[in-house]
């Protein structure tokens, strides 16, 4: 159920230990079937554990932020609006 008033919204916190691990460790199956899909072998593929979790961290943060501003689920959106929501993700 999506939150309506303020006080409702999910705030963002660090992540615990067990949530990212438990998330690094689907990554790394999705990483070792890529590598079986593209014929590489997964022991060549390298990654920055401090990457990995911003990633995680971003990908976290934009959950929420979704989750908070409605307009995908309940509003028709203008072309303007929609290339304003998007340039204000790349940012």
């Amino acid at each position: 159920m999506m939150a309506n008033k303020v006080e409702e919204f999910p705030i963002f916190t660090s992540l615990d230990k067990i949530t990212v691990k438990n998330m690094l460790q689907r990554i790394a199956s999705y990483l070792y079937n890529i590598s079986d899909t593209i014929k590489i072998d997964p022991k060549k593929i390298e990654t920055s554990m401090d990457i990995m979790y911003e990633i995680i961290e971003r990908i976290e943060k934009r959950r929420i932020y979704f989750h908070i501003y409605y307009a995908f689920r309940f509003r028709d959106l203008s072309k303007e609006s929609i290339m304003i929501l998007a340039e204000s993700l790349i940012n």
